[in-house]
């Protein structure tokens, strides 16, 4: 793989070939050979700062994990604090808050989804969102 360098200081690379496992288990039955035959422009993506995303994904869960319970969040002229209860406009703020974690990590490429199978669970955050809509 030829590798240099135009006036531009841009990295250039030329492939022959290039091997993509599509199941990404490392077999050989699923790895599929692509052929360049011309000049082609590729622009690889999803190999993020993995460090970045790390503290991207770490932010996300803290944020949700401080999250108000669901059954603490009452209306703001209602909500008895002293009793650990939360005002509904504080609840959104942190739902706000939360969700511009998730999307910051979304946008570096974690999943979200609910479940332990995914990298940040959003599980919780549905539960005071649907909280809040209902009051």
């Amino acid at each position: 793989m030829p590798f240099h360098r135009k006036h531009d200081a841009t990295p250039r690379c030329a492939f022959k070939s290039v091997t993509v496992d599509i199941d990404g288990d490392g077999s050989k039955y699923g790895n599929t050979p692509v052929k360049f035959t011309d000049l082609l422009n590729v622009t690889l993506t999803g190999f993020a700062d993995k460090a970045e995303l790390a503290t991207l994904i770490a932010d996300a869960k803290k944020a949700i994990s401080e999250l108000p319970d669901p059954s603490k969040i009452k209306a703001d002229d209602v909500a008895d604090e002293s009793a650990g209860e939360v005002k509904k406009s504080d609840a959104e703020k942190a739902v706000t808050a939360a969700e511009e974690k998730v999307n910051a990590a979304k946008a570096k490429g974690a999943e979200v989804g609910e479940g332990d199978t995914f990298d940040i669970d959003t599980t919780d955050l549905k539960a005071v969102k649907d909280a809040i809509a209902a009051l």
